[in-house]
């Protein structure tokens, strides 16, 4: 199966951000899609090296003004 990788629906399931129904729909296809397996993997590692990258950095506010 081919899959559309630029479809938001991937990282918002990375995320936890899809409702019940939108969440089932994408487990299903990973039950069967080795290409989607290794697609959210690969959403998987980079949402935590993002999340290590950024505890690492204060965060500065913007000009407020």
């Amino acid at each position: 199966m081919k899959i559309n990788p630029n479809d938001p629906k991937w990282t918002a399931y990375v995320l936890g951000e899809l409702d019940l129904n939108e969440r089932a729909s994408i487990e299903e296809l990973l039950e069967t899609s080795v290409e989607a397996r290794a697609f959210v993997e690969e959403l998987r590692t980079a949402t935590t090296m993002l999340k290590d990258e950024l505890a690492g950095h204060s965060l500065v506010p913007l000009n407020a003004g």
